[in-house]
């Protein structure tokens, strides 16, 4: 299982959110789009008169809340599996547990082939995080070794939070997040030596006037795009006053009409769909969710 850190107990997050339930079932929760409004009325809500008031009813919450997809279980291979399937990009992503590293590896390996050719051009990159202060769980110094071994990239990612998880001033915090930092490169060289850095990164400290950096940067970084509508109301009117629903539908149907087919051959689909079979029957699934052709 995936490391913890509680608060509260069991019994009072179930009252919270008991509570949270009825606040939204009794007092409600004023929405003001009429288009979202028309969305949650459609799925059982209550519309006030005149206030702009909704009122969302239990079993709404509760099935906002239950996963309809996959186990806990595969949750982190499957969702690599989805972006192996129909994405030629590398990716980010990580394992929730020590074992699921070892299907989401086998996912790699039936992309690339070969282990020499998944560490020479790996498609995917893992976020391995220490736990502050200063701590690495089984979990994740485990993914962090078999990572290393395997060839696969790592972004080492702690989360110092200043004051609580760290010292309250902003250096003392950053000492700590780079010794969390030192601590997963060392880990990774001695688990095996030779594991690529970013040499350029580490020679210069920066990479805002690095050749890669130049080259891709227009088309990597994501940029607030027409969805996002950032005008004053007056120019969101003027030009036509689409909703949020309708901008994202219109850049949705953009980039399918622009995707490229999957770059991965028949073979290589298939081992994913192998792999990923398996691992949900182990899971107690029959067979993986149903996806459009």
């Amino acid at each position: 299982m995936r490391p913890r850190f509680r608060l509260l107990d069991e019994d009072l997050v179930d009252r919270i959110i008991t509570d949270a339930a009825l606040v939204l079932s009794g007092i409600g929760v004023e929405v003001n789009d009429h288009g979202v409004r028309e969305l949650l009325a459609a799925h059982g809500a209550e519309i006030g008169d005149g206030d702009g008031r909704v009122r969302l009813g239990e079993t709404m919450v509760e099935a906002a809340l239950v996963s309809s997809d996959v186990p806990e279980a595969v949750s982190d291979s499957y969702r690599l599996f989805i972006n192996l399937l129909y994405c030629g990009k590398a990716v980010v992503t990580g394992a929730f547990t020590i074992e699921g590293f070892a299907v989401m590896r086998e996912l790699l390996l039936a992309v690339r082939g070969t282990a020499e050719a998944l560490a020479a051009r790996p498609p995917a990159l893992f976020t391995c995080c220490p736990t502050s202060p200063l701590r690495w769980t089984d979990e994740g110094v485990r993914n962090l070794v078999d990572c290393a071994r395997s060839g696969i990239p790592v972004e080492i990612v702690p989360v110092p939070l200043t004051g609580f998880m760290a010292p309250v001033t902003l250096v003392g915090t950053l000492i700590q997040h780079t010794a969390e930092v030192l601590s997963g490169v060392v880990i990774a060289q001695l688990a095996q030596p030779g594991a690529p850095l970013l040499e350029e990164l580490l020679a210069e400290k920066h990479l805002l006037i690095a050749d890669h950096t130049r080259r891709h940067l227009s088309a990597e970084l994501c940029f607030p795009g027409p969805v996002i509508d950032r005008t004053s109301r007056p120019r969101w009117l003027e030009e036509g006053g689409r909703t949020l629903g309708e901008r994202a539908a219109a850049e949705v149907d953009l980039l399918l009409a622009d995707a490229a087919p999957s770059p991965l051959d028949e073979d290589a689909r298939r081992g994913l769909e192998v792999i990923m079979a398996a691992a949900a029957r182990t899971a107690g699934m029959d067979k993986l969710p149903a996806r459009e052709a």
